[in-house]
């Protein structure tokens, strides 16, 4: 479970982004703070309520990013330190009938609407292989984790990709 893998190999103080349900338990079972979620999603005050709108559309922007270097362009300026996608998100079947709430089923459609392929979720290596890809310290068969920190790094050393 990521959840487990965060508690042990993270830092307390880490911030967790990812599509917003996904991340939904990482406060309650990693003990992580989460960039947005849907269950701090809360419209009781309009100045939260715009701030967590503006960090769901950021976090769903970066799940479907097209490039490992728009999801490290996306997650740096906002201080996350680990990206979690959710993998069953990217099968074709999924990316066409992918909804989520109001206000963003327009921008979701338009998120998912690229080929298959064409997401840096697919641009992650096939295992974790800290030697090679050091961004991507875990994946399992529900979730893959991108250390944003390192993707920087890594990026910087790899200008094609």
């Amino acid at each position: 479970l990521v959840t487990k893998w965060l508690k042990e190999n993270t830092p307390e103080d880490s911030l967790i982004a990812g599509f917003p349900t996904t991340v939904d338990p990482v406060p309650l079972f990693a003990m992580r703070r989460v960039y947005a979620s849907s269950e701090t999603w809360h419209p009781f005050y309009k100045g939260y309520n715009e701030e967590i709108k503006k960090r769901i559309g950021i976090s769903l922007r970066a799940h479907y990013a097209g490039s490992l270097r728009e999801l490290e362009n996306l997650m740096t300026p906002e201080g996350v330190d680990y990206f979690v996608f959710e993998r069953v998100r990217f099968y074709p079947e999924e990316l066409r009938d992918a909804v989520y709430m109001e206000p963003f089923r327009p921008l979701l459609k338009e998120l998912t609407s690229r080929a298959p392929g064409d997401y840096a979720y697919r641009r992650l290596p096939e295992a974790v292989d800290p030697a090679r890809y050091p961004f991507m310290p875990f994946k399992d068969k529900v979730t893959a984790v991108v250390d944003i920190h390192a993707l920087r790094t890594y990026l910087e050393s790899h200008p094609d990709e």
